[in-house]
């Protein structure tokens, strides 16, 4: 009998699933359709959720208007088409989930949410745009929350749901909390206020511009709220009080993660203990911090944007762990009791790490240029990767490549060039490389190049091997071999890998090492283009090839791959003494110097153009303060003394400077943008 009402219940659910419907909604659509095709297409969402059973899909189609909030207990998904938003026009909000069904679900994609005001029908509630309670798990997936508001808590979205509600590369924008004198937590989210037990997963999301009245600018957690934010970037959210992004309140059990996240120009009206960045007063809140930028936050923001440095208060908390993060002012500073990985850089209010950060772009991306400290500073082996699939991403979704051990730190990734969606459904290796090429041959070293492998996605990195050793890894295309065999032929396999692992066939060929390269002494030393004060020298040699050139010009020491070099800030009408000798490029064996060459410099004043610079010393000489005139809005000049050393130096903003010296002979050269010109100077 059991079985028998197993199998029956097996048969309803095969039923109902086999008859779930789609149900098409559209600006042009009428609400005496049935809603079951394009062209049959309802009015609003009002009407067909109410068409719609367990199951079942709902496609929007362009802008709706949304008069009417709803409650949603069934499980259905909305997917949005052509742009689709709901405009509540600042008189509703959109719906409130309180499904409470066994397994019970809610899917949401690609939905635009904007002007919900909080209304539902006539009761002003959290969450202006949409209140997630019941149970089971709520997705909005690539969804836009903006311009949304209400005069309690979070502007956008309030999150009392007994289960799971995901943000996945969603859009958080210009939602408030701070309407008519209201006293509203969470400016975009509010979490955990209900007292039920919460995960709040968001992942890949931009929350900017949102503002509280009250606590957290971007987002307020109270209560049993488990978060983990990856891959997203919080920026310009504002609250009158605590939290200027974040604040976390309450003494319930809970914890917050981040990983690779980027928080930075938010702020908050208060105090720099209430923080303008990430704050929590809760003691029994546990907090793992990974890879994430935290610099450049604000409290006591002006109207003019400037602010007191605040970017991270633990007042109160359970735990704590930091890795691999850049946090500005750090206002409670990196206790003892603080698990870290020793690569945590922060500071106080008065001195802070220096990190290079771009202002937001229009993909909501903050970036940096690749010699910021935030590039390859993150560690990716303490990173999560995504439950559906293996790589690690940043907030657009691009793969963030682990070949060198690292990865950026903050939400962006600056070499991140293959998208997610792409990579899965790569099915194709990549090609071999093409046109190897060596670029230097030495006598123990080698120096190869080739082109980029051809793949339908993009290749990641390559693997070369010489004389079948283990083979190296590289996301270069070049390897540089040295303390080789003199004389010896190798051979070289090279691998090509793309992102999904997928490798091409393996290149094979051979190249001979030199014969053995000798130091070998200069000789016809020449000075050419000699002028006051430069003079280039050449010289020759019997084999040029993988020797380097080091010259002695009375003590100075240059070196040089070539044979020639520009000698400057000479002196005018002065003899120099030149020598060089030769360096092997690998073996670092010395020849001899060559013979000693000497040459003088010319006319003790030069112009590179005579039209464009001239300069006026008077008195010269002189025994106390001699005036100049240069014909330059902007030079600088320096001043060296009969030895070649540098006296003085300095910048010239306008067109006349002063100078007092020493009793002696100067000469002072002046140079404005290409120009340059100089002159004897005395002072007896």
């Amino acid at each position: 009998m059991k079985r028998n009402v197993l199998l029956l219940f097996l048969s309803c659910l095969s039923i109902s699933s086999l008859f779930a419907k789609d149900i098409y909604v559209s600006n042009s659509g009428n609400n005496s359709n049935d809603g079951l095709t394009s062209n049959t297409a309802v009015a609003t969402l009002n009407t067909a959720y109410a068409l719609a059973e367990n199951g079942d899909v709902i496609y929007l189609n362009g802008t709706i208007t949304h008069s009417q909030a709803f409650s949603v207990e069934k499980n259905i998904t909305i997917i949005g088409q052509n742009n689709a938003t709901l405009d509540g026009g600042s008189a509703t909000k959109f719906f409130n989930y309180t499904n409470v069904q066994d397994d019970a679900y809610l899917i949401v994609k690609n939905v635009t949410f904007t002007n919900g005001n909080g209304m539902f029908n006539t009761t002003q509630e959290t969450g202006g745009a949409v209140w997630v309670s019941g149970s089971g798990e709520v997705t909005f997936q690539k969804c836009n929350f903006t311009n949304n508001s209400t005069v309690h808590d979070g502007g956008a979205i309030a999150a009392e749901i007994e289960g799971t509600l995901n943000l996945l590369s969603c859009k958080i924008t210009n939602n408030t909390t701070f309407v008519d004198d209201a006293l509203g937590n969470g400016g975009a989210i509010v979490a955990g206020i209900g007292g039920n037990t919460v995960n709040l997963n968001i992942y890949e999301t931009l929350v900017q511009d949102n503002k509280s009245n009250r606590q957290g600018g971007a987002m307020y957690i109270y209560g049993a709220v488990f978060t983990h934010i990856r891959n997203s970037t919080f920026y310009g959210n504002r609250s009158s009080t605590q939290g200027g992004t974040i604040n976390v309140v309450s003494n319930s059990e809970a914890s917050t993660r981040f990983d690779n996240v980027t928080m930075t120009f938010n702020g908050n009206a208060n105090s720099v203990k209430n923080c303008g960045g990430l704050r929590s007063s809760n003691a029994n809140h546990e907090f793992i911090i990974n890879n994430s930028i935290i610099h450049g936050n604000l409290s006591k923001v002006q109207n003019d944007g400037t602010g007191d440095p605040s970017d991270v208060n633990f007042v109160e908390y359970k735990s704590i762990e930091i890795n691999s993060s850049i946090i500005g002012n750090f206002v409670s500073g990196l206790t003892e009791d603080i698990v870290n990985d020793g690569r945590v850089l922060f500071g106080n209010e008065e001195t802070r790490p220096v990190i290079e950060l771009l202002p937001i772009d229009d993909n909501g991306i903050v970036s940096f240029p690749d010699h910021s400290v935030a590039a390859n500073y993150g560690d990716p082996s303490i990173v999560k990767a995504d439950n559906d699939h293996p790589y690690l991403v940043d907030q657009l979704g691009m793969i963030r490549s682990k070949l060198s051990g690292s990865i950026d730190v903050g939400a962006y990734q600056r070499n991140g060039r293959v998208a997610v969606e792409d990579l899965i459904q790569d099915e194709t290796a990549p090609e071999q490389p093409e046109n190897v090429n060596f670029t230097e041959i030495l006598d123990t070293a080698l120096e190869l190049e080739w082109d980029e492998a051809i793949d339908d996605v993009a290749t990641e990195y390559y693997t070369i091997a010489i004389n079948d050793e283990d083979p190296v890894i590289t996301n270069e295309m070049s390897m540089r071999y040295t303390e080789l065999d003199m004389d010896t032929e190798y051979k070289f396999t090279i691998v090509a890998y793309d992102f999904s692992g997928k490798s091409s066939e393996p290149l094979e060929f051979y190249q001979f090492t030199d014969k053995p390269i000798v130091p070998l002494v200069p000789y016809n030393l020449a000075a050419v283009e000699v002028s006051g004060n430069s003079a280039t020298i050449t010289w020759e040699v019997e084999r040029h090839k993988g020797l380097i050139y080091e010259l002695d010009v009375y003590g100075r020491w240059y070196e040089t791959e070539d044979l020639s070099f520009e000698l400057t800030d000479l002196i005018p009408n002065k003899e120099y003494i030149v020598v060089i000798r030769t360096r092997t490029k690998e073996s670092n064996q010395l020849s001899e110097y060559s013979e000693l060459f000497s040459f003088t410099t010319g006319d003790e004043v030069l112009s590179l153009d005579n039209h464009a610079i001239q300069l006026n010393a008077f008195p010269n000489p002189t025994s106390h303060t001699m005036n100049f005139e240069v014909n330059a809005s902007q030079s600088e000049y320096v001043v060296y003394d009969l030895t070649g050393t540098v006296v003085a130096k300095s910048e010239v903003f306008g067109n006349t400077f002063e100078l007092s010296l020493p009793q002696g002979l100067y000469i002072i050269q002046i140079t404005s943008g290409e120009h340059s010109i100089s002159k004897k100077i005395i002072f007896d």
